[in-house]
């Protein structure tokens, strides 16, 4: 896996004018996608106003790429097209980028939250509003697309003040992303920082260059969190591939079976789950390259045959790598508010 300093590096060099040049207008949408063609990830291109049925183009373009950056440059456009772009983004595990001068808003903020890394340039500009529909030419806000954004910035696992943030803003303003915000309402961005705009040397190290070993693991434990929502077959097949022979599991050191079968009861007794992990709460502290333990708060909301559970609980997991593969350790969670009913 490229670090990530080098992908960003290598993404704005595929399309250097773009990265560097102020934002130019385009009234439709164009998709456009260079592959790295040396193990890194491609580059997709988002350009222009979104419509309805661009998130086919865009999962047309994406379809056969395993690891990609996309850059969005879009005052934004049809909300549907959006947020499906938003969730082929997330499916993908691909990471999001705005660039230097470059405006993303609406229905391009939207896709561009679906990022499972989001990047933000210092001069770049994210816009977000509440959704809305005209109404003898006046916008009006939309209590049903509101309703759609929320689920689906839920899904994303924002935590309720940043979709309050995102969706609460009237349609006839913008309320623009800064940092400071996006700390305070816990929306995870890193800033993009391509002040070094030439490709790294061939014989520099990962190290040298940026560890991307905290970040391949955080990406872990936020498809841990989401695999704990699908069906049981789906989530124990997960699982099967993510503890070593044996594991630390809440203070007991357990075989990966008996851990399975713990799982495999307790998902029987909730089948219907729904946990999400607050970004902003996440920790990764990396001991060595093979080891790794990451921290974070959960919320759940799940639902048995005879009773309803939710809280909140906080997470820790050891990650070792093993076989080329993130593999859990150690386990443990403390509950720190649950409510049954």
């Amino acid at each position: 896996m490229r670090p990530p300093a080098y992908i960003l590096s290598r993404a704005c060099w595929f399309v250097l004018p773009f990265c560097l040049l102020a934002p130019i207008t385009s009234p439709a949408a164009e998709f456009s996608k260079a592959a790295s063609g040396d193990g890194g990830p491609d580059t997709i291109l988002v350009v222009g106003q979104l419509s309805p049925g661009d998130e086919r183009q865009f999962i047309n373009a994406a379809l056969n790429s395993e690891n990609a950056v996309v850059i969005f440059q879009s005052p934004g456009g049809n909300l549907l097209a959006g947020i499906e772009i938003g969730k082929a983004i997330r499916l993908k595990g691909f990471s999001t980028v705005v660039p230097d001068g470059v405006q993303c808003a609406s229905a391009c903020a939207l896709a561009w939250l679906g990022g499972r890394r989001r990047f933000l340039s210092d001069t770049a500009r994210v816009g977000v509003h509440a959704a809305y529909i005209k109404a003898e030419g006046q916008a009006a806000v939309s209590s049903a697309g509101n309703a759609l954004v929320g689920a689906y910035l839920n899904q994303l696992g924002l935590p309720s003040p940043a979709i309050v943030y995102i969706t609460g803003t009237p349609p006839d303003e913008i309320q623009w992303l800064n940092f400071a915000d996006a700390r305070r309402y816990g929306i995870d961005v890193q800033r993009l920082n391509l002040t070094a705009r030439q490709a790294p040397p061939p014989n520099s190290s990962s190290r040298d260059l940026f560890s991307g070993l905290t970040s391949s693991v955080r990406k872990e434990l936020f498809e841990f969190v989401d695999a704990t929502n699908q069906s049981n077959d789906l989530s124990l097949s997960y699982l099967e591939g993510k503890y070593p022979a044996q594991v630390n599991y809440y203070g007991k050191m357990l075989s990966k079976e008996s851990v399975l079968n713990d799982k495999k009861t307790f998902f029987k007794k909730w089948p219907a789950r729904n946990y999400s992990i607050r970004p902003s709460s996440v920790t990764v502290t990396c001991e060595t390259e093979t080891r790794c333990k990451t921290e974070g708060i959960v919320d759940w909301e799940a639902s048995g045959s005879i009773l309803n559970s939710k809280g909140a609980a906080a997470l820790s997991l050891m990650w070792i790598l093993q076989d080329s593969a993130w593999k859990i350790s150690s386990e443990t969670s403390q509950v720190l508010d649950r409510k049954l009913r």
